[in-house]
């Protein structure tokens, strides 16, 4: 019996060591999340996108700069350290020009320690050009000593911007349509006044409230 006992008593503790988790020793990584925003009642919701598109008709007039933070994840563990990951632009593919239309990035940025992500600002720009054309500014992550590239399909990450408003692809389907002929100069009126903003989507106009908030504008 004794000797039955220690037989599986070994066979128990060598099991243990074969399934003990090991320690996780790939190089971390960082990647582009820019998914996250309010709906129409304050609501963060997430989506899986690539572009981040920013309007200075929705700011002051008189505002010459604005900036739009771009969130870089962390894929892998916590550390107490900072470290330190490259954001590029892509000026082969961007439309945006550095100093005319945006501001130059640093040379690097950081994950700050123990934490899993950090909000980038990049300055931009409002030029002339914006009343008439959107502009890209292609951005991309680069490997360093800390960090390389984390989601490969998430290391390219674009910010879309402009001075004019497009019409609502759903405008001329609204049932009852209050708001008559599009034109940028109403849109902005009825935002203006009413205090919110069109929605991209349709699904999100013809809630109810939204629908209540338009009919008292």
């Amino acid at each position: 019996n004794i000797i039955i006992i220690g037989i599986v008593l070994l066979t128990f503790f060598t099991a243990c060591s074969k399934t003990e988790v090991e320690p996780y020793t790939h190089k971390n990584g960082v990647y582009f999340f820019l998914g996250e925003s309010r709906d129409l009642l304050g609501n963060i919701t997430v989506e899986d996108r690539d572009t981040i598109y920013f309007n200075f008709t929705k700011t002051d007039i008189y505002q010459n700069e604005a900036i739009v933070s771009v969130r870089v994840n962390l894929q892998g563990v916590l550390k107490e350290v900072d470290r330190k990951f490259v954001m590029k632009v892509n000026t082969e593919k961007s439309t945006a020009k550095e100093g005319i239309d945006f501001v130059a990035l640093e040379p690097y940025y950081v994950i700050p320690a123990n934490e899993y992500y950090v909000r980038v600002p990049v300055t931009l720009k409002r030029t002339n050009a914006l009343h008439s054309k959107s502009l890209q500014l292609i951005l991309e992550l680069e490997e360093t000593d800390d960090l390389e590239v984390g989601i490969r399909e998430k290391r390219t990450g674009v910010i879309s911007f402009t001075d004019m408003l497009s019409k609502p692809s759903y405008w001329d389907d609204i049932p009852g349509n209050p708001w008559g002929e599009w034109s940028q100069v109403k849109q902005s009126l009825a935002e203006q006044f009413g205090g919110w903003e069109f929605p991209e989507r349709f699904e999100d106009y013809n809630t109810f409230q939204f629908r209540e908030r338009a009919k008292a504008c």
